[in-house]
């Protein structure tokens, strides 16, 4: 493999070494709330689903400290051992606790529902950009709190037996035992992802038979039993085995997983599951197959809504709070139709290039947006009340693709008015993987005595404020980039003009280019040479759970880069890769 300068985030050498990141590659984790298995306390449930763990065998109790090395598998109840004797606990298990996201799109079609569920969940943290990474993700009392009351508020309406999912759920009548044990049998295989044993069938049906027993209808029943499959460590985690030797493969029901949590955010289907049940899947040319039979699913709309919406930001409108004339807060209605015209329109401009296999630094060229009329005249742009969404030529101003767009402009900016500094970082964050440092403690983005300066410009108070050489060795490689974009508003309108000054758009870039304004700095950035790695590290780590290996991203960038980084190639080429297909390798037993 040839060598390259690496884009990974934070490469750059550090101006503050004490800022210097040292995490860059996987590290075995030493902890048990960091590699995936569960402690004691992490591993206690609440007292409403405990009893449903262990009707499944799913878990030891709480204070069991086999919890910690995981060795029970997702539905096996752990045999009494005599302590006094040793026990030869098997490989250790990787538990990955599934995101909210992932767990909403798994209820959804394990459920049959036509809409992901709007059921309060515990947030996930962010790390590396990112809120399903298998380090962030611990089990607390409060997510299986929240597990217990989502999964009573889904399956309420379930209750009356017309109810349009059990036509999918059963094919016969729940009167009929063989009935529900074959029924409950599927869904278990199918939310667990892997086969089901015939012990663990007849223990859901006849947990089932009891509560029919006790005076539940069938229909009530068999509900119960589908909460408990809901509820346990099989559905909430992704179990795998660590690997025991280096380069270990996965099964072929694990490499059915990760392609379907990686480009689908939810289970495998039918089409995935037949062909890991013969091993069929685990021949490349099928594999293949199936990574582009599922981008063109309409469930890859998650690599929209997770990968592009956290690594473009596109999540970031919820938040945004610009105050400006065309988000008036009386009009609520209003600020949210045009909140979601906004985040509409950088979907679609995703999803036009995903769709097109188009070269990642497509993204920031061009001038077209997906318009309706109520976000028409952020773009200069006008509509008849009632026109549909369509797709439009935007002034010449807006030749900038994603970084002209009135999405991005309004996520970068602060509520009222616009971030150079903002606006800077997340070109140097986002597309080239080289974050600036830190400020040092204590530093205030505009302090008062600015008040009595004759600044009229914000970029006058910013130069001001950091002209400092301590300042400008971050600064100078962040603001010239922002700058550029000063004649666009904090709400995404072109034309601002502050206090009446003259708006200075002209700029010299870190890398030596001097240019005037928003399209000739988004020209220079959608050429720029880092752009494909750095897409490729966070596409990598987004598609793997974890951060990415730096050796993971030059493999993919080896068969990529040359044609730019196309976004759906990239993503085939990221599940061919030995690393996405290889078990994750066992924790240095020494740091437990």
């Amino acid at each position: 493999m040839r060598s390259r300068p690496s884009t990974r985030r934070g490469a750059e050498p550090a101006e503050n070494p004490a800022d210097t990141e040292t995490n860059d590659v996987v590290q075995p984790v030493a902890t048990a709330r960091r590699d995936g298995t569960l402690d004691a306390e992490e591993g206690s449930l609440g007292p409403r689903l405990l009893p449903l763990v262990l009707l499944l065998g799913c878990a030891p109790a709480p204070d069991d400290d086999a919890v910690r090395d995981s060795t029970a598998d997702d539905s096996g109840v752990d045999s009494p051992s005599d302590t006094d004797q040793p026990v030869d606990t098997g490989p250790r298990k990787l538990l990955h606790r599934l995101d909210a996201s992932t767990w909403r799109r798994s209820v959804r079609d394990l459920l049959f529902l036509d809409t992901l569920p709007q059921v309060a969940l515990a947030p996930d943290p962010t790390i590396a950009s990112f809120d399903h990474l298998l380090e962030g993700l611990a089990l607390t009392p409060l997510h299986l709190e929240l597990y217990d009351h989502a999964i009573h508020a889904l399956l309420s309406p379930l209750a009356e037996a017309s109810h349009p999912s059990w036509a999918r759920l059963l094919d016969c009548d729940p009167v009929e035992p063989t009935c529900r044990e074959a029924a409950l049998g599927r869904f278990a295989s199918r939310a667990w992802r892997r086969p089901v044993t015939a012990e663990e069938t007849a223990r859901l049906a006849d947990f089932a038979t009891e509560a029919i027993t006790a005076g539940a209808a069938p229909h009530e029943a068999v509900l119960d039993a589908l909460s408990a499959v809901l509820t346990s460590p099989g559905f909430l985690f992704r179990i795998e085995q660590y690997g025991v030797v280096d380069d270990e493969p996965v099964d072929a029901w694990e490499l059915a997983s990760r392609m379907a949590f990686f480009l689908w955010k939810s289970l495998p289907d039918d089409a995935l599951r037949a062909d890991a049940a013969t091993g069929d899947l685990l021949d490349p040319a099928v594999r293949d197959a199936h990574v582009r039979r599922m981008l063109a699913d309409p469930r890859a709309q998650a690599l929209t809504d997770d990968f592009a919406g956290q690594w473009l930001e596109i999540r970031a409108l919820e938040d945004a709070r610009p105050e400006h004339s065309l988000f008036p807060a009386y009009d609520l209605d209003l600020r949210n139709r045009r909140k979601e015209a906004i985040r509409a329109d950088l979907a679609w401009r995703f999803e036009e290039a995903l769709g097109a296999d188009a070269p990642v630094a497509d993204l920031f060229r061009g001038n077209t947006a997906l318009v309706d009329p109520v976000l028409a005249p952020l773009y200069g742009l006008s509509m008849p009340a009632g026109s549909p969404p369509s797709v439009r030529a935007l002034p010449p101003q807006r030749n900038g693709g994603w970084l002209t767009s009135a999405g991005w402009l309004i996520v970068t900016s602060k509520v009222a008015r616009t971030s150079p500094t903002r606006r800077g970082k997340w070109i140097r964050e986002r597309l080239f993987c080289a974050p600036p440092s830190a400020p040092p403690p204590g530093v205030d983005s505009f302090p008062p005595e600015l008040v009595d300066l004759d600044l009229s410009t914000i970029r006058a108070a910013i130069e001001f404020l950091t002209k400092a050489p301590d300042c400008q060795a971050c600064h100078g490689k962040t603001d010239p980039y922002g700058f550029a974009f000063e004649q666009f508003s904090h709400a995404g309108v072109w034309g601002l003009a502050q206090d009446g000054g003259v708006v200075d758009v002209e700029v010299t870039l870190p890398t030596g280019e001097h240019v005037t304004g928003a399209n000739a700095v988004a020209d220079i950035v959608a050429d720029d040479p880092r752009i494909p790695g750095c897409f490729v590290e966070y596409a990598t780590t987004y598609a793997l759970g974890r951060r990415a290996p730096q050796e993971a991203v030059d493999a993919v960038l080896d068969e990529v880069e040359a044609s730019g980084a196309p976004l759906a190639t990239t993503f085939e080429r990221i599940v061919a890769t030995p690393w996405f297909s290889t078990r994750v390798p066992a924790p240095d037993e020494e740091a437990r």
